[in-house]
């Protein structure tokens, strides 16, 4: 970096996400299992909660969404921390990357192996998903293919999926996210992110 900066060691081998929200920063450290607010000028702690093998950390207007990799994603009232409800995921690849955004009173969720994973979050309930494509380009191992990030913007939604490159889709009227179609790339597509134009 060549402006000004400070550096604020976590609880924990790896930070595995960090959001800014309001007047806080949120962040998630990995196998050990840790959230934490910060305060955005200091990053100093503020709150913690102890969460098993956390991989993402998103927020809207009322809400936190904790995603771990094996309890499922936790969410969390975003003015004093408490807990809410748990949305089923099931567990997936040990330390895989996954990201979550919301969308208004929804949040899309990278599900790996199970593909975009779309919920209420008032309802608690699941109202979308989008299985792994099985049509792939030669060479490609069905293996190698797992969603990894989401992202959405501007009503159409984004998806890492790895070997088999960017998925792009729109919501139907009954919040089912249909295909629209993809990018391929020469690699894998592990992270993506659409924001403004």
């Amino acid at each position: 970096p060549t402006g000004t900066f400070q550096f604020n060691y976590f609880p924990g081998e790896v930070a595995t996400g960090i959001t800014v929200s309001g007047n806080k920063v949120l962040a998630t450290v990995g196998a050990n299992g840790s959230f934490l607010s910060l305060d955005p000028l200091s990053l100093q702690q503020q709150k913690a909660i102890s969460v098993k093998d956390l991989r993402s950390v998103a927020a809207n207007n009322d809400h936190v969404a904790l995603l771990s990799g094996t309890e499922g994603i936790g969410i969390y009232s975003k003015w004093d921390f408490s807990f809410i409800r748990n949305l089923s995921v099931a567990p997936d690849v040990a330390g895989a990357k996954r990201t979550m955004e919301f969308y208004d009173k929804y949040l899309l969720v990278a599900g790996g192996r199970k593909g975009v994973l779309y919920f209420d979050v008032n309802a608690g309930t699941k109202v979308g998903s989008v299985d792994l494509p099985v049509t792939l380009p030669s060479g490609i191992d069905a293996s190698d293919v797992v969603t990894n990030a989401v992202s959405v913007n501007n009503k159409l939604f984004f998806a890492a999926n790895g070997a088999a490159g960017t998925y792009v889709f729109n919501e139907k009227e009954n919040h089912s996210l249909q295909l629209l179609g993809s990018i391929g790339l020469s690699g894998s597509a592990n992270y993506v992110k659409s924001k403004d134009n």
